[in-house]
């Protein structure tokens, strides 16, 4: 059987076929791309609510639980029996423990956020610590204050860095 044998017609239902496939999977793809930038849109925006969120709380329980650190510092100054003088420790480390957590919580929450907001681009760190140097030397000099900087020959020219960040 050679290929002049085949009926031109059952190529012809074969290669409408074919195209009448490519052109379903297509239009799947379109829409699967779109479903996918829909879902990538609502993702972002759900993580910059939930950081707004935690920043807010944090801020919200820093602002008493300061207030309670500092009480208890004041409280502590004043003669009790022992065991008043050590539930105050107790509840003074726990305390300054757990403002250091909300701390911690806050510093991740910002720092997230300021990666989102990052330029970088390659930076000259050299003359980055030079420039920021000559600035710092001025009002140095008026405090008697001499200032230099040394480089770690090991120090790569070039960093790619956030130029406003570090400056």
């Amino acid at each position: 059987m050679n290929f002049f044998d085949f009926p031109v017609q059952d190529a012809q239902l074969d290669l409408d076929m074919y195209l009448s496939t490519q052109g379903v999977m297509l239009s799947d793809i379109h829409r699967l791309t779109a479903d996918l930038k829909v879902a990538r849109d609502q993702a972002e925006e759900a993580s910059r609510i939930k950081s707004a969120f935690v920043s807010h709380v944090s801020h919200e329980l820093r602002t008493p639980l300061s207030g309670i650190v500092t009480a208890l510092d004041l409280l502590s100054d004043i003669e009790h029996g022992r065991e008043t003088d050590e539930l105050i420790d107790i509840m003074k480390i726990s305390s300054s423990s757990l403002l250091g957590v909300i701390n911690q919580v806050l510093d991740f929450s910002r720092l997230k956020e300021e990666m989102e907001n990052l330029e970088m681009g390659v930076v000259d760190i050299r003359k980055l610590v030079s420039d920021i140097m000559g600035v710092l030397r001025i009002s140095a000099a008026k405090k008697n204050i001499g200032l230099s900087v040394e480089f770690d020959p090991n120090l790569p020219a070039f960093l790619y860095a956030d130029e406003g960040k570090l400056r």
